[in-house]
């Protein structure tokens, strides 16, 4: 349950939108965030309820809004939005950015399909949800952003010698946490003699950021960003020969690097497609580049180059690597008993019968164990930032989910013998429900306001 207040004048719809959705409540005060309807009131109070640290949502934001916006963060919709949310991020050391969400395209998260419905179109677009649920959307992972960027350390074969222009900042997201029942499954039922069984699965992220200003003939920013994702499906609802689920089916990790100037120009990124069982290692591959750091010597020139790798041996699952210029498009999917891949699940038509060995009544397929289980994945990407910098590191950027962002797909699968069907034999189906997790929203900083590397002394 998300405690918001609303800031709107007598007569705006949102109060009655809001009333009844189960995941949101409307208080007064000790909120968990403010909405703020922009075309009841206008957004005079944004700024100084975003500088409380609490997350902000706008709807129908203003120009007044959208020009503050476009100041702390760089960030200017493209098209106009209905609803944007926007969390301050502070630490000990200051403030390390913004995150922030465009919440006018969000879908619903849960779905059902079954086995006498016309598959979907897979280049059919979801349409954007309720304004209600967009909300409860949008402020639950506004707030799963849980923890500040933290400048810290640098780890593993990132860290350069003592004295060269880096920034190494942390972010997380999550977990996203909910418990699932299911009410039309024979099978959960009868478990605790009518009473639903629970699954609380979960979903977070967290990701590092490196920055390198180079001392190379042309100085430039080197940029490395490493996200890992936890995905995990919790105690298991029920995996007979008649209902599987629920169970992880897919995990995207989409995102890309924007800046505010200068040309960005990709260097490598990993993982990439893979479909065999017996592990693998990505390694990164980027160029090299010139530092200034300080040794027993004095001050020198050293050539460094970061080095890292992502290992992934999950049995049974694949990956299909999407990524395309700037952008890195990573997805982690099932691929042995239903290749949720090949066979998206709101097509159900085009692979029910596959899943249910060919025949209506038929046993559901086995399914890895490691999608009843927990799965992490990592995705790395790398660029290179090249222009004329005034040396004072005025650039925004901004790490942006990708239209598929970071989530994982679950699902619950049951044929006709485990479908409840409302207590009547004629309303059995075959049926796929799905519920998805999200976490991480896009992630802006400006450069000089991070604390400043060490000096060369």
């Amino acid at each position: 349950m998300f405690k918001l207040n609303l800031t709107e004048n007598a007569g705006s719809p949102l109060s009655a939108e809001l009333a009844n959705h189960a995941d949101i409540e409307v208080v007064s005060e000790a909120a968990d965030g403010i909405l703020i309807d922009c075309t009841s009131t206008g957004s005079s109070g944004f700024e100084k309820a975003l500088a409380t640290g609490t997350p902000v949502l706008l709807y129908q934001p203003d120009a007044v809004s959208l020009a503050a916006l476009e100041q702390l963060t760089g960030y200017k919709p493209t098209t106009p939005s209905d609803l944007i949310g926007i969390r301050k991020l502070v630490s000990s050391e200051g403030s390390k950015g913004y995150e922030l969400l465009d919440g006018s395209e969000l879908t619903s998260a849960t779905g059902i399909a079954m086995d006498d419905t016309s598959p979907a179109p897979a280049t059919e677009a979801a349409s954007p949800a309720p304004l209600a649920e967009r909300i409860a959307q949008l402020a639950r992972r506004l707030r799963a952003g849980s923890a500040p960027p933290v400048l810290r350390a640098g780890t593993n074969s990132y860290t350069p010698g003592i004295g060269a222009k880096y920034w190494h900042v942390t972010n997380s997201w999550g977990p996203d946490t909910r418990t699932l029942g299911h009410t039309d499954d024979v099978n959960v039922r009868n478990k605790l003699n009518g009473s639903n069984q629970q699954q609380t699965p979960s979903f977070m992220v967290t990701a590092d950021l490196h920055i390198y200003y180079t001392d190379d003939p042309q100085p430039s920013y080197v940029i490395y960003a490493k996200y890992q994702a936890t995905a995990a499906a919790g105690t298991r609802l029920a995996n007979t020969g008649d209902a599987r689920g629920y169970f992880l089916s897919k995990i995207y990790m989409d995102f890309q690097l924007e800046t505010s100037e200068g040309t960005l120009t990709p260097l490598d990124h990993i993982p990439r497609t893979y479909d065999t069982d017996s592990g693998f290692i990505f390694p990164l591959s980027t160029a090299e580049m010139q530092l200034k750091v300080r040794g027993d010597r004095g001050i020198s020139t050293v050539t460094f180059k970061p080095e890292d790798s992502v290992t992934f041996a999950t049995k049974g699952w694949g990956i299909k690597d999407e990524s395309a210029g700037n952008r890195v498009k990573i997805c982690f999917h099932q691929k042995d008993g239903w290749n949720s891949w090949v066979k998206i699940r709101d097509a159900f038509g085009s692979w029910w019968t596959d899943v249910f060995g060919g025949k209506w009544g038929q046993n559901v397929n086995s399914f890895p164990d490691a999608s009843f289980s927990t799965i992490v994945t990592q995705a790395v990407g790398a660029w290179r930032l090249t222009g004329k910098f005034d040396g004072q590191h005025n650039i925004f950027m901004t790490l942006r989910p990708g239209d598929m962002a970071f989530h994982q797909e679950m699902a619950f699968i049951h044929n006709i013998h485990s479908c409840y069907g409302g207590g009547n034999l004629d309303n059995r189906h075959h049926h796929i429900y799905w519920n998805d997790f999200w976490a991480g929203s896009a992630w802006y900083l400006k450069l000089s306001d991070l604390p400043k590397p060490p000096p060369l002394t």
